[in-house]
């Protein structure tokens, strides 16, 4: 019976989700005197390989990058016509080859060497040149391809890439790495957004409307309409935040009064509001308006002094929700 794409499919995906788990029960003493290295001197990581190695050395640079670890990419062609002079003192230079035997990585490791910079392998082959020239060896299992004749690189190059991602996660970990580290390095997109952004942000070129408790409808509708969120915030006579009003409370208030001119605002409120700080994460001010099902928040400061409202659109515009 011919096989369906489906079925080629996943004997690939199997393939590599066993390179995945042989790679996985054989991190060891190897792996952990490396780190170590790293962690004791804390050298730029430089990385480098030939063909879907090198694209695997770049991706594991950038992941490096996003997560605060000084690390660049060496091409090892160029690195033979002037780019070995980007290598500074303590540098701590990377090999990413399955077999070890890479011609342009055997030409630079020995010119790498006698400058005194340390060196690492990740290859499969443990008696491969790299492997025996260079400082640390991180062997990945020599398995089978995904391809029918073994030699595309898929399992090969889906455990590389797991065992950089190993490494960089692990240094994250280790130095301590914070939230508010990893968003200075993602400031744009989403990602920076939930970890930077916060009420004060979302609020700054908006009005904030309010009415005092005892301003007829016809100053609320006003106030309301001006402010162009839907809502106004109530406060007495000393300015303390009481109540707020939206278009929801107007609307049930028409249907459910046949006179209204003469009702006051503290008439049509919602008392004891909800209230968020204006120094809150913007992913908190989403979390309560999605929780308590509510369209609009009133912003207070560290004195509970009215600084205005969020309204939930204002989230959905920066991406949120």
């Amino acid at each position: 019976m011919k096989s369906l794409p489906s079925d080629i499919a996943q004997e690939v995906i199997a393939s590599e989700t066993y390179g995945l788990q042989s790679l996985m029960n054989s991190i060891e003493a190897p792996f952990n005197d490396f780190i170590q290295y790293v962690l004791n001197f804390n050298p730029g990581l430089v990385w480098t390989g030939v063909g879907k190695s090198g694209w695997i050395a770049q991706k594991i640079v950038a992941t490096m990058h996003s997560v605060g670890i000084s690390a660049a990419f060496m091409h090892p062609s160029e690195a033979i016509h002037g780019d070995l002079g980007m290598l500074l003192e303590g540098d701590f230079v990377l090999f990413i080859s399955k077999s070890g035997e890479s011609e342009e990585l055997k030409t630079i490791l020995p010119i790498i060497k006698s400058r005194g910079l340390k060196t690492a392998a990740i290859c499969s082959r443990p008696k491969s040149y790299l492997a025996s020239e260079v400082d640390f060896l991180l062997l990945t299992p020599n398995v089978p391809e995904a391809d029918p004749f073994d030699w595309v690189p898929t399992t090969s190059t889906a455990m590389q890439m797991a065992l950089g991602d190993a490494i960089a996660i692990t240094l994250m970990k280790l130095k301590g790495t914070t939230e508010k580290d990893f968003a200075r390095n993602h400031p744009g997109g989403l990602i920076g957004k939930s970890l930077l952004m916060s009420v004060k942000d979302l609020i700054k070129s908006q009005s904030a409307p309010s009415v005092i408790i005892d301003e007829k409808v016809h100053s609320v509708l006003l106030t309301m309409s001006q402010g162009k969120l839907g809502a106004t915030a109530v406060l007495d006579q000393r300015q303390r935040l009481v109540g707020i009003i939206t278009d929801g409370d107007i609307r049930r208030m028409i249907l459910k009064e046949n006179t209204f001119q003469d009702m006051t605002a503290q008439d049509m409120m919602t008392s004891n509001p909800l209230s968020i700080s204006i120094h809150a994460p913007a992913l908190d001010a989403l979390d309560l308006i999605r929780s308590r099902h509510i369209n609009h928040l009133l912003v207070i400061d560290e004195e509970d002094n009215y600084q205005g409202i969020l309204h939930i659109q204002r989230l959905i515009e920066e991406g949120f929700g």
